[in-house]
């Protein structure tokens, strides 16, 4: 079972200047704060059958797509 303050914590390290928490639903996680709420996507897995290591890789990674994405189109 991933632990979410782990998750949270790692987010926070990874994006100090962001207002991001992931929250844990039943069959998938969405973040929440100025910067996760309707900006990041959804993540579709089992929270309680998910590993704090593999939550926390798919977090900072849709995190990163998200602001790739927003960046991307900005410029363009």
């Amino acid at each position: 079972m991933a632990n979410f303050a782990a998750v949270n914590k790692a987010i926070k390290k990874a994006f100090p200047t962001l207002d991001i928490q992931a929250v844990r639903c039943k069959g998938y996680v969405y973040f929440d704060g100025d910067n996760g709420f309707d900006k990041i996507q959804s993540i579709y897995t089992h929270p309680t059958g998910t590993t704090t290591d593999t939550m926390i890789r798919l977090c900072i990674n849709e995190i990163s797509r998200a602001i790739e994405d927003e960046t991307t189109t900005r410029t363009n």
